[in-house]
């Protein structure tokens, strides 16, 4: 099945951590970030965003397999020792560790129990963690594989 949403795992991303991290965690899309300046910045927080995508050979003609990339980016803040960051390090590990829980080798389905992919998330390779001002950065990737169907062949 070809997904009718080539994005439709953001959504679904965000509604998996929404419903299993605590309530006081800020679940935050791309498109909320952006509107938010880094010293309004909530926390603890999980933003989601899109980080393009690469395709695998299947051996199949017909078949194309996207791997789409993923970045939960979890964000802690602590002043307590800003200079050195230990604190906000420390808040943050526990939320990475929620958050690896809730999505590893999740299947991602919609509303109606189709699952959007062709397989559970895996995680992946990140970029380096960040830290500014008593914030502290730590992104998660994962890897999201989709199966798209040819008629051409």
């Amino acid at each position: 099945m070809n997904p009718n949403n080539f994005l439709g795992a953001e959504p679904l991303i965000i509604a998996r951590l929404k419903a299993v991290l605590p309530d006081d965690v800020h679940v935050l899309s791309a498109a909320e970030l952006a509107k938010i300046a880094g010293e309004q910045q909530p926390t603890p927080a999980v933003h989601v965003v899109y980080d393009g995508y690469r395709t695998e050979d299947t051996k199949v003609p017909a078949v194309v397999r996207v791997v789409q990339s993923w970045i939960t980016v979890v964000v802690a803040r602590n002043v307590a020792d800003i200079e050195q960051g230990f604190h906000a390090r420390q808040a943050a590990g526990p939320l990475a560790s929620q958050v690896v829980e809730a999505l590893y080798r999740h299947t991602l389905k919609n509303d109606k129990d189709e699952a959007f992919g062709n397989g559970p998330l895996r995680l992946a390779a990140a970029p380096n963690p960040g830290f500014d001002d008593g914030h502290f950065y730590l992104p998660l990737a994962w890897d999201c594989p989709i199966n798209f169907i040819s008629n051409a062949c």
